[in-house]
């Protein structure tokens, strides 16, 4: 009935062959493209503003609004701090 010396599962019955026409010693290259770490962890602790799906023209004034933002973080403390020491 079965073959002598053939697996079998509790049921009794044979476990299936082997399956030998596959071979899993060849992996395919990463068709994605490589980044380097920082790229990497950037990516994986930014949240995505969607700055791709922005126009240029766009991505300029968001630019301009950031270096203004950070300009008076930075500046605006620095100023109270001579005006109220002079």
């Amino acid at each position: 009935m079965y073959a002598a010396g053939a697996t079998v599962h509790r049921t009794r019955r044979p476990y299936p062959p082997p399956d030998n026409s596959k071979h899993y010693t060849e992996v395919p290259p990463r068709t994605v493209k490589q980044h380097n770490a920082i790229y990497c962890a950037m990516k994986r602790l930014s949240i995505d503003f969607g700055v791709e799906d922005m126009q240029p023209m766009e991505k300029i004034g968001v630019l301009i609004a950031l270096l203004l933002f950070a300009l008076l973080a930075v500046g605006g403390p620095i100023y109270i701090i001579r005006y109220a020491l002079s």
